[in-house]
């Protein structure tokens, strides 16, 4: 935890505690390309260069959620930009990386889409046209 100390207008003093760190497992990975891995860390989706062992971006993705898994989207990818979806739980999230060099890269977050049931599964037929997902149903016994 972080404590941080603000001044308002008025001369009070505030403070906050904010979460500056995410002790959770790893729950998901894939590689970006040879350097770059993607990883899904509790909430977070993180780039990190193979060689080097840096951090390059971390993206809160998932609010509330752990990342299940990273599914690739073959359809308008390129070698410095690619896009994924994300799912965990009963959220899946759309996200374009880009990387433009071994050592600079970016996430940029589409929309989170809710679903009534937890998600299972996910792959993209027709090289992106289509998403199938395997959802569960909840059985009361």
């Amino acid at each position: 935890m972080m404590l941080t100390t603000t001044t308002t207008t008025h001369g009070k003093r505030q403070s906050s505690l904010h979460k500056d760190i995410y002790a959770g497992i790893v729950t998901s990975l894939y590689f970006f390309n040879e350097t770059l891995l993607l990883v899904g860390h509790g909430p977070y989706l993180k780039i990190y260069n193979v060689h080097t062992g840096a951090l390059l971006v971390c993206e809160h993705a998932l609010p509330a959620n752990r990342i299940h898994r990273i599914v690739p989207v073959e359809k308008e990818s390129t070698e410095t930009c690619k896009y994924y979806s994300i799912y965990g739980s009963k959220t899946m999230r759309l996200i374009h990386v880009t990387a433009t060099s071994e050592n600079q890269a970016s996430i940029s977050l589409g929309h989170a889409y809710q679903f009534a049931d937890w998600i299972m599964d996910m792959c993209w037929l027709d090289s992106g046209e289509h998403l199938h997902i395997i959802k569960s149903k909840y059985i009361n016994l």
